[in-house]
């Protein structure tokens, strides 16, 4: 699944292409956040006949139930992208739901490559991470529970708070 903002200043310009690339029996993308990308996606996922392969699902106010429904976080966004600290792939992180993120922006400094999550650095690698994923269950189980024990770690409330305070003192 994808969750953020849908639309071209955000998302990887070949989302639609590369995700319906993806060599998996039955496989579903769904797309939930806001932004006014919606209807472009929608048309080329018809265009490409891989329409049945996505699931438009707009804004979702209960990110915990999308996340619980994931088996993936798929959020390749474009190579000039403004994100800094995706606040999202800390969320799937401590939802426990391997990110695959592309090595542009910020999202690429929170996801540990094979530990947590696989960064990665073109739509092949894209489609190949999420191919391999779903062909080994146990390695994406095993990077689920390192990507929850990695963000109650070094990404919860409390280490933040500490950090903060330390640098209001210095």
């Amino acid at each position: 699944g994808y969750l953020g903002t849908v639309e071209p200043l955000k998302m990887h310009r070949d989302y639609v292409a590369m995700s319906a690339a993806v060599d998996i029996p039955g496989v579903r993308f769904q797309v939930f956040g806001s932004g006014d990308g919606f209807s472009s996606l929608k048309e080329q996922a018809r265009q490409i006949g891989a329409a049945d392969r996505f699931e438009f699902c707009g804004y979702a106010e209960d990110i915990a139930r999308v996340f619980a429904q994931m088996d993936l976080f798929g959020y390749p966004l474009c190579e000039d992208n403004y994100s800094t600290s995706e606040l999202v792939v800390q969320e799937a992180l401590y939802a426990g739901v391997p990110p695959v993120v592309f090595c542009d922006g910020g999202a690429a400094m929170l996801v540990r490559h094979s530990q947590t999550g696989f960064v990665v650095h073109s739509a092949r690698e894209y489609k190949e991470a999420l191919e391999y994923l779903y062909r080994c269950p146990e390695e994406r189980r095993r990077l689920a529970l390192a990507a929850r024990a990695y963000a109650r770690e070094r990404l919860g409330a409390e280490r933040t708070a500490r950090q903060f305070m330390q640098l209001y003192q210095e």
